[in-house]
């Protein structure tokens, strides 16, 4: 007895709309149609949805579908290698994200923060300027400076939490020897930084537009004193933007 479109649908525990759809692709070959113009689906169709469902259930792409029902074993054998690899990396990636969401949880830190942001100092001593600040760095020089703080003893992680109280006060207004002192402080945090950076750092190219990029955004974060702090620590760093070293 022949089966109509919602009776293979049924048959095969799908909906049929997905039914459509496989035919429309080509993927489910189009039945017959009775004098009144009523699809009929026969075993032969329900043995192609069937196939269709195991190979989509296995990760398959319809694409994917396509040429491994068209195909012999040893096609169909190289397609489930390349998923195999695909899957892996899905997984890996997966197992990344749910570390990410466990430290979220873990240090009761706002989701919307880098974890190696999270790791880098506690966040009930992070104001919320600074976690803005830190966003911006971590995504434009990359976490190597974080993993840095993580590495951190807690003298000087200490250190490293009170420059990051007195920059974010720092009125706009304040006097150069406040700038100063709060530039040399950083100058001598960054040196210990570089200095002794732990076992977790791995050596990581920045790009080289970082600080260009990232001095078009500080003025959007600071103000003048806080503007001014920063050029100080960069010039006792020697930084120079590229384009001004080729005379630009």
């Amino acid at each position: 007895m022949p089966w109509s479109t919602r009776e293979l649908a049924d048959l095969a525990r799908t909906s049929l709309r997905t039914v459509r759809h496989y035919q429309e692709l080509g993927l489910l070959c189009a039945p017959p149609r009775d004098a009144k113009g009523y699809k009929q689906y026969g075993t032969e169709h329900l043995v192609q949805l069937l196939r269709i469902k195991r190979l989509t259930n296995l990760g398959f792409s319809l694409s994917q579908v396509a040429t491994a029902l068209d195909e012999p074993d040893n096609t169909q054998t190289a397609l489930l290698h390349r998923l195999d690899d695909e899957l892996t990396l899905a997984i890996a990636q997966l197992e990344r994200t749910r570390d990410d969401v466990r430290d979220v949880l873990r240090l009761g830190i706002a989701p919307d923060v880098p974890p190696e942001l999270a790791h880098a100092l506690n966040p009930r001593d992070r104001t919320a300027f600074g976690t803005s600040l830190g966003i911006v760095v971590s995504h434009l020089l990359g976490p190597v400076t974080a993993e840095v703080l993580s590495a951190l003893d807690q003298e000087h992680r200490e250190k490293v939490i009170s420059f990051d109280r007195e920059f974010v006060q720092l009125a706009a207004d304040a006097g150069p020897d406040a700038r100063e002192r709060l530039a040399r402080a950083a100058i001598d945090l960054l040196a210990v930084l570089l200095e002794h950076p732990g076992d977790r750092v791995e050596a990581r190219p920045v790009h080289p537009d970082a600080y260009r990029n990232l001095d078009a955004v500080l003025p959007d974060l600071l103000n003048p004193a806080q503007a001014d702090v920063v050029r100080r620590i960069q010039e006792g760093f020697g930084h120079q933007d590229p384009d001004d070293s080729r005379g630009h």
